[in-house]
């Protein structure tokens, strides 16, 4: 199954924490054309480990703290990116999927990956 692509224009970063418990929470919105495709979601109000997942065609990323200053860096260093998500080879309409992250949106590489 192809990967999904969904390319930004501007994207949000929101900073703050959950009650009751008062655990931190930051999250990364992306954007095209003042649609929201993805987020990235960190801090200790997320459950452990890192995973991907489509929700309701949007790309959510969850990572760890540590990780996040890495995605920033990227994300303000860098132009023509996008979240993408990979399907579980086994379960491909899971919305858990295998693998998702940020890359470049290359034209040669968007032409064998969906942008659904």
């Amino acid at each position: 199954m192809n990967e999904i692509v969904k390319p930004f224009e501007t994207y949000q970063v929101h900073y703050g924490t959950t009650n009751p418990e008062g655990r931190d929470l930051t999250r990364i919105e992306f954007f095209y054309d003042d649609v929201k495709v993805g987020q990235i979601l960190s801090g200790d109000a997320i459950g452990p480990g890192s995973y991907v997942s489509l929700k309701e065609g949007e790309i959510h990323l969850y990572s760890d703290s540590k990780r996040l200053a890495e995605a920033l860096m990227i994300l303000q260093g860098e132009t023509n990116l996008a979240p993408y998500f990979v399907p579980d080879d086994r379960e491909p309409e899971r919305e858990q999927g295998r693998e998702g992250g940020i890359c470049h949106r290359r034209f040669d590489y968007l032409a064998g990956a969906s942008q659904s």
